[in-house]
């Protein structure tokens, strides 16, 4: 085997320095450079897998966050719409109460004005008596003369006008 070398033109010298000096450089890579890049690597690998876990978690709480704003959105929008049924009703309700006090105004105007007309007309029947009696006592005294008015009582003719 040694001529086999020496006849490729291998110097087995060379070849045992370059294989040392291989071993050399391959244990001061694997010691300075590859355990290092491994190390970075694993460290790389595991920041990696957290950020995967941190974004997933993320996910889940965007989902259930989105699930809570969804269900407060739908519980706003049916308390909104109780809101306002509750104002329709109150408007409806007051709505009406303004127009029954409105009514009673009204018939309150009505009974006040009704009294105001039979008062109007009693006092005015009263004068239009107290006319009468002036005109009937003027008409019997120029009847009768002044003689036959003096008998005749005030109280008679009143009596009569009231009859009237």
């Amino acid at each position: 085997m040694g001529d086999l070398i020496t006849n490729l033109g291998i110097d087995w010298k060379l070849l045992l320095a370059q294989v040392v000096n291989f071993l050399i450089l391959l244990f001061v890579l694997k010691k300075f450079l590859y355990k290092p890049v491994l190390t970075f690597l694993d460290k790389r690998k595991t920041l990696i897998q957290k950020g995967i876990q941190n974004a997933e978690r993320i996910d889940e709480k965007l989902a259930q966050i989105q699930l809570k704003e969804d269900a407060v959105l739908t519980k706003a929008r049916g308390t909104a719409q109780e809101i306002i049924a509750t104002s329709k009703k109150t408007g409806v309700d007051e709505s009406a109460q303004i127009v029954q006090q409105a009514e009673k105004r009204v018939e309150a105007m009505l009974q006040d004005a009704k009294q105001k007309i039979d008062s109007e007309r009693d006092t005015a029947l009263q004068e239009a008596r107290h006319e009468l009696g002036k005109l009937v006592l003027l008409a019997t005294h120029k009847i009768l003369g002044e003689d036959a008015v003096k008998k005749l009582d005030a109280t008679i003719i009143e009596q009569a006008i009231k009859k009237i």
